[in-house]
Protein backbone atom coordinates (compact mmCIF):
# COMPACT_ATOMS: atom_id res chain seq x y z
CA UNK A 1 0.00 0.00 0.00
CA UNK A 2 1.60 3.10 -0.86
CA UNK A 3 2.57 6.22 1.33
CA UNK A 4 -0.10 8.54 1.21
CA UNK A 5 1.68 11.93 -0.53
CA UNK A 6 4.38 10.06 -2.44
CA UNK A 7 4.09 10.06 -5.91
CA UNK A 8 4.80 7.11 -7.87
CA UNK A 9 8.79 6.45 -9.59
CA UNK A 10 8.80 7.02 -13.55
CA UNK A 11 9.89 4.64 -15.87
CA UNK A 12 12.38 5.11 -18.49
CA UNK A 13 11.06 5.25 -22.36
CA UNK A 14 13.10 3.27 -24.23
CA UNK A 15 12.12 4.69 -27.38
CA UNK A 16 14.67 7.58 -29.27
CA UNK A 17 14.18 11.19 -29.19
CA UNK A 18 12.50 12.52 -32.40
CA UNK A 19 16.26 14.29 -33.38
CA UNK A 20 17.47 10.66 -32.50
CA UNK A 21 14.86 8.85 -34.80
CA UNK A 22 15.55 11.16 -37.67
CA UNK A 23 19.62 11.11 -37.26
CA UNK A 24 18.85 7.23 -37.39
CA UNK A 25 16.89 6.95 -40.06
CA UNK A 26 18.94 9.40 -42.35
CA UNK A 27 22.64 7.19 -41.70
CA UNK A 28 20.40 4.59 -43.13
CA UNK A 29 19.54 5.79 -46.52
CA UNK A 30 21.17 4.27 -49.29
CA UNK A 31 23.43 7.75 -50.41
CA UNK A 32 24.53 8.21 -46.71
CA UNK A 33 25.81 4.80 -46.30
CA UNK A 34 27.63 4.56 -49.55
CA UNK A 35 29.03 7.98 -48.71
CA UNK A 36 30.48 7.11 -44.94
CA UNK A 37 31.65 3.87 -46.58
CA UNK A 38 33.45 5.27 -49.74
CA UNK A 39 33.74 8.66 -49.55
CA UNK A 40 34.96 9.30 -46.75
CA UNK A 41 37.88 6.65 -47.31
CA UNK A 42 38.92 8.01 -50.70
CA UNK A 43 38.81 11.76 -49.37
CA UNK A 44 41.03 10.46 -46.68
CA UNK A 45 43.46 8.78 -49.40
CA UNK A 46 43.13 12.12 -51.90
CA UNK A 47 44.07 14.29 -48.41
CA UNK A 48 46.92 12.29 -47.41
CA UNK A 49 48.01 12.44 -51.61
CA UNK A 50 47.26 16.32 -51.21
CA UNK A 51 49.59 16.81 -48.56
CA UNK A 52 52.16 14.24 -49.68
CA UNK A 53 52.19 16.12 -53.43
CA UNK A 54 52.43 19.48 -52.20
CA UNK A 55 56.26 19.04 -51.60
CA UNK A 56 58.17 20.30 -55.06
CA UNK A 57 60.94 17.54 -54.57
CA UNK A 58 58.28 14.56 -53.64
CA UNK A 59 56.39 15.71 -56.54
CA UNK A 60 59.87 15.54 -59.47
CA UNK A 61 61.14 12.42 -57.43
CA UNK A 62 57.14 10.52 -57.89
CA UNK A 63 57.13 11.23 -62.04
CA UNK A 64 61.16 10.26 -62.00
CA UNK A 65 59.76 6.94 -60.66
CA UNK A 66 56.89 6.90 -62.63
CA UNK A 67 58.82 8.00 -66.23
CA UNK A 68 61.03 4.88 -65.07
CA UNK A 69 58.65 2.20 -65.11
CA UNK A 70 56.79 3.18 -67.81
CA UNK A 71 60.02 3.32 -69.99
CA UNK A 72 61.21 -0.51 -68.75
CA UNK A 73 57.60 -1.27 -70.27
CA UNK A 74 58.35 0.13 -73.61
CA UNK A 75 61.73 -1.13 -74.15
CA UNK A 76 60.58 -5.02 -73.45
CA UNK A 77 61.41 -7.04 -76.09
CA UNK A 78 57.65 -8.11 -76.88
CA UNK A 79 56.73 -4.15 -78.15
CA UNK A 80 59.67 -4.11 -79.81
CA UNK A 81 58.80 -3.23 -83.94
CA UNK A 82 62.23 -4.34 -85.88
CA UNK A 83 61.23 -3.75 -89.10
CA UNK A 84 58.63 -2.70 -91.90
CA UNK A 85 57.08 -4.94 -94.94
CA UNK A 86 55.09 -2.97 -97.62
CA UNK A 87 52.74 -4.83 -99.94
CA UNK A 88 50.92 -3.97 -103.17
CA UNK A 89 52.98 -0.85 -104.27
CA UNK A 90 56.10 -0.76 -107.04
CA UNK A 91 59.67 -0.27 -106.18
CA UNK A 92 59.76 3.36 -106.59
CA UNK A 93 56.73 4.00 -104.29
CA UNK A 94 58.22 1.45 -101.87
CA UNK A 95 61.37 4.03 -101.66
CA UNK A 96 58.92 6.47 -101.55
CA UNK A 97 56.81 5.66 -98.47
CA UNK A 98 60.36 4.43 -96.61
CA UNK A 99 61.48 7.64 -97.00
CA UNK A 100 58.60 9.65 -96.21
CA UNK A 101 58.06 8.11 -92.75
CA UNK A 102 62.05 8.06 -91.94
CA UNK A 103 61.24 5.22 -89.65
CA UNK A 104 64.80 4.31 -87.14
CA UNK A 105 64.14 0.44 -86.37
CA UNK A 106 64.10 -0.98 -84.06
CA UNK A 107 60.90 1.09 -82.00
CA UNK A 108 58.81 0.79 -79.41
CA UNK A 109 55.20 0.11 -80.33
CA UNK A 110 54.43 2.92 -77.85
CA UNK A 111 56.43 5.63 -80.28
CA UNK A 112 54.25 4.36 -83.02
CA UNK A 113 51.10 6.75 -84.10
CA UNK A 114 49.41 4.83 -86.92
CA UNK A 115 47.03 7.22 -87.53
CA UNK A 116 49.43 10.10 -88.05
CA UNK A 117 51.57 7.42 -90.46
CA UNK A 118 48.03 6.63 -92.30
CA UNK A 119 47.94 10.14 -92.98
CA UNK A 120 51.23 10.58 -94.46
CA UNK A 121 50.49 7.74 -96.59
CA UNK A 122 47.36 8.70 -97.75
CA UNK A 123 48.02 12.09 -99.11
CA UNK A 124 50.61 10.81 -101.20
CA UNK A 125 48.74 10.62 -105.05
CA UNK A 126 49.44 7.38 -105.75
CA UNK A 127 47.98 5.84 -103.15
CA UNK A 128 44.06 5.19 -102.79
CA UNK A 129 43.93 3.40 -99.43
CA UNK A 130 46.10 2.56 -96.08
CA UNK A 131 45.94 -0.32 -94.16
CA UNK A 132 48.58 -0.58 -90.94
CA UNK A 133 49.04 -2.99 -88.39
CA UNK A 134 51.66 -4.36 -86.31
CA UNK A 135 52.51 -8.28 -86.65
CA UNK A 136 53.90 -10.89 -84.19
CA UNK A 137 56.71 -10.88 -85.90
CA UNK A 138 57.73 -7.61 -84.58
CA UNK A 139 57.01 -5.92 -88.32
CA UNK A 140 54.54 -2.89 -88.85
CA UNK A 141 52.68 -4.46 -92.30
CA UNK A 142 52.05 -1.73 -94.81
CA UNK A 143 49.19 -2.71 -97.22
CA UNK A 144 48.67 -0.25 -99.43
CA UNK A 145 45.77 0.07 -102.85
CA UNK A 146 47.89 1.70 -105.26
CA UNK A 147 45.94 4.20 -107.65
CA UNK A 148 46.01 3.15 -111.80
CA UNK A 149 46.73 5.52 -114.06
CA UNK A 150 44.47 5.70 -116.94
CA UNK A 151 45.16 8.90 -118.52
CA UNK A 152 47.43 12.05 -119.07
CA UNK A 153 45.96 14.75 -117.84
CA UNK A 154 47.38 18.38 -119.57
CA UNK A 155 46.99 21.07 -117.01
CA UNK A 156 48.36 24.85 -116.72
CA UNK A 157 51.39 23.58 -115.04
CA UNK A 158 52.25 20.49 -116.91
CA UNK A 159 51.49 16.76 -117.33
CA UNK A 160 49.89 14.54 -114.66
CA UNK A 161 48.77 10.78 -114.92
CA UNK A 162 45.49 10.43 -112.94
CA UNK A 163 43.00 7.43 -112.17
CA UNK A 164 39.68 6.92 -113.20
CA UNK A 165 38.13 9.19 -110.52
CA UNK A 166 40.64 11.80 -111.72
CA UNK A 167 42.87 11.91 -108.52
CA UNK A 168 46.39 12.58 -109.37
CA UNK A 169 48.93 9.78 -109.20
CA UNK A 170 52.17 11.61 -109.99
CA UNK A 171 53.61 14.06 -112.32
CA UNK A 172 54.90 13.27 -115.65
CA UNK A 173 58.33 14.68 -117.48
CA UNK A 174 57.13 14.08 -120.96
CA UNK A 175 54.20 12.25 -122.67
CA UNK A 176 56.46 10.10 -124.46
CA UNK A 177 57.33 8.31 -121.37
CA UNK A 178 53.29 6.75 -121.28
CA UNK A 179 52.35 7.36 -125.22
CA UNK A 180 50.03 4.53 -124.01
CA UNK A 181 47.32 6.29 -121.87
CA UNK A 182 45.52 9.25 -123.68
CA UNK A 183 45.42 12.69 -123.22
CA UNK A 184 42.63 15.00 -121.92
CA UNK A 185 42.88 18.51 -121.17
CA UNK A 186 40.77 21.69 -120.81
CA UNK A 187 38.95 23.00 -118.10
CA UNK A 188 37.12 20.46 -116.03
CA UNK A 189 38.73 17.63 -118.09
CA UNK A 190 40.08 16.03 -114.47
CA UNK A 191 36.04 15.64 -113.61
CA UNK A 192 34.79 13.68 -116.42
CA UNK A 193 37.70 10.85 -116.81
CA UNK A 194 35.18 8.12 -117.00
CA UNK A 195 33.23 9.56 -119.91
CA UNK A 196 37.07 10.38 -121.99
CA UNK A 197 37.83 6.70 -121.71
CA UNK A 198 34.31 5.72 -123.26
CA UNK A 199 34.93 8.38 -125.83
CA UNK A 200 38.28 6.78 -126.24
CA UNK A 201 37.00 3.02 -126.54
CA UNK A 202 34.48 4.33 -129.11
CA UNK A 203 37.34 6.07 -131.20
CA UNK A 204 39.34 2.81 -131.39
CA UNK A 205 39.12 1.90 -134.82
CA UNK A 206 40.57 5.46 -135.72
CA UNK A 207 42.99 5.31 -132.16
CA UNK A 208 45.86 5.78 -134.26
CA UNK A 209 44.91 9.42 -135.51
CA UNK A 210 43.54 10.32 -132.20
CA UNK A 211 46.05 12.73 -130.22
CA UNK A 212 43.75 13.18 -127.42
CA UNK A 213 40.29 15.05 -125.93
CA UNK A 214 39.89 18.78 -124.84
CA UNK A 215 37.26 19.75 -122.69
CA UNK A 216 35.51 22.71 -123.94
CA UNK A 217 33.91 25.86 -121.53
CA UNK A 218 33.24 22.47 -119.22
CA UNK A 219 30.60 21.00 -121.35
CA UNK A 220 31.26 19.08 -124.05
CA UNK A 221 34.56 17.35 -126.12
CA UNK A 222 36.82 17.71 -128.86
CA UNK A 223 38.66 14.81 -130.69
CA UNK A 224 41.97 16.49 -131.81
CA UNK A 225 43.22 14.57 -134.80
CA UNK A 226 46.62 14.46 -136.00
CA UNK A 227 47.20 16.91 -139.51
CA UNK A 228 45.60 19.61 -137.30
CA UNK A 229 41.94 18.10 -137.74
CA UNK A 230 39.39 18.04 -135.16
CA UNK A 231 36.21 16.25 -134.39
CA UNK A 232 33.50 19.12 -132.46
CA UNK A 233 30.59 16.90 -130.18
CA UNK A 234 27.29 17.95 -128.76
CA UNK A 235 27.02 18.43 -125.56
CA UNK A 236 24.29 16.16 -125.22
CA UNK A 237 24.95 11.89 -125.87
CA UNK A 238 28.57 12.52 -127.40
CA UNK A 239 29.26 8.66 -127.62
CA UNK A 240 26.62 8.17 -129.93
CA UNK A 241 27.29 10.82 -132.15
CA UNK A 242 31.17 9.93 -132.19
CA UNK A 243 29.80 5.81 -132.97
CA UNK A 244 27.78 7.29 -135.81
CA UNK A 245 31.39 9.43 -137.29
CA UNK A 246 33.15 5.88 -137.16
CA UNK A 247 30.62 4.31 -139.32
CA UNK A 248 30.87 6.83 -141.86
CA UNK A 249 34.62 6.67 -141.59
CA UNK A 250 34.28 3.10 -142.13
CA UNK A 251 31.91 3.15 -144.91
CA UNK A 252 32.67 6.62 -146.50
CA UNK A 253 36.27 6.79 -145.39
CA UNK A 254 35.55 10.85 -144.64
CA UNK A 255 38.76 11.20 -142.59
CA UNK A 256 41.31 10.15 -145.09
CA UNK A 257 39.52 12.97 -147.36
CA UNK A 258 40.82 16.62 -146.85
CA UNK A 259 38.78 17.48 -143.75
CA UNK A 260 40.25 19.70 -141.13
CA UNK A 261 36.91 19.70 -139.01
CA UNK A 262 33.67 18.05 -138.19
CA UNK A 263 31.07 20.06 -136.41
CA UNK A 264 28.43 17.83 -134.86
CA UNK A 265 27.76 20.47 -131.81
CA UNK A 266 24.30 20.51 -133.26
CA UNK A 267 23.19 16.77 -134.33
CA UNK A 268 20.88 17.75 -136.48
CA UNK A 269 22.88 20.03 -139.01
CA UNK A 270 26.55 18.30 -138.88
CA UNK A 271 29.22 20.70 -141.25
CA UNK A 272 32.56 19.69 -142.55
CA UNK A 273 35.21 21.92 -143.10
CA UNK A 274 38.05 21.22 -145.65
CA UNK A 275 41.55 22.29 -145.41
CA UNK A 276 43.39 25.11 -147.03
CA UNK A 277 44.81 23.16 -149.54
CA UNK A 278 41.49 21.31 -150.79
CA UNK A 279 39.72 25.00 -150.67
CA UNK A 280 42.39 26.08 -152.45
CA UNK A 281 41.49 23.44 -155.16
CA UNK A 282 37.92 23.73 -155.34
CA UNK A 283 38.36 27.06 -155.92
CA UNK A 284 40.47 26.31 -158.65
CA UNK A 285 38.60 23.86 -159.98
CA UNK A 286 35.03 26.25 -159.53
CA UNK A 287 37.57 29.18 -161.95
CA UNK A 288 37.89 26.58 -164.65
CA UNK A 289 34.17 24.88 -164.59
CA UNK A 290 32.04 26.81 -162.56
CA UNK A 291 29.26 23.53 -162.86
CA UNK A 292 31.55 21.94 -160.71
CA UNK A 293 31.15 23.87 -157.65
CA UNK A 294 27.51 23.63 -157.40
Amino acid sequence: MLALGRRPASRHDPAPSLWSYRLQRLLLTPGVKGLIRIGAPVLIVFSIAALILADQERRVALREQVDLAWSAVEQRPEFAVRGMEIQGVSPELDTQIRTILGLDFPVSSFHLDLDSLREKLESLGPVESVQLRIGGQGLLHVDITQRIPVAVWRGADGLRLVDQTGAITMVLPEREARADLPLVAGTGARTHIAEALSLIEAAAPIREQVLGLLRVGERRWDILLDRGRRIMLPVEQPLSILETIVVLNETRDILLRDVSLIDYRIPDRPTVRLNDVAVSELRRITAINPEAGQ
